[in-house]
């Protein structure tokens, strides 16, 4: 039987980009193994569900994509102090 963390990265990748961000967040809860691989690949996991949520279009994140410019986002926020998609999730 294989276990999960055995699987390579890439597939692991491709079935987390469809958690939710509340999954995500439970998922970094459940082992050191999982808190480092979403820490690892954050900016991967983070980005997809910022598009799930509608904080940001497929279109907007391609390419070179700043986190300040999301234009679905409440305006009134502060964007300028984001280190990473995590953060802008978080908010």
């Amino acid at each position: 039987m294989t276990v999960l963390s055995e699987l390579p990265h890439e597939l692991l990748l491709l079935a987390l980009t469809n958690l939710s961000l509340s999954g995500l967040r439970a998922l970094k809860l459940t082992s050191k193994f999982w808190n480092a691989f979403v820490s690892q690949y954050s900016d991967i996991l983070f980005k997809s569900a910022a598009v799930s949520h509608g904080f940001v279009t497929r279109q907007q994140v391609e390419g070179d994509f700043q986190l300040q410019h999301c234009a679905n986002w409440n305006a009134t926020m502060d964007l300028s102090n984001l280190s990473g998609w995590d953060d802008l999730c978080a908010s």
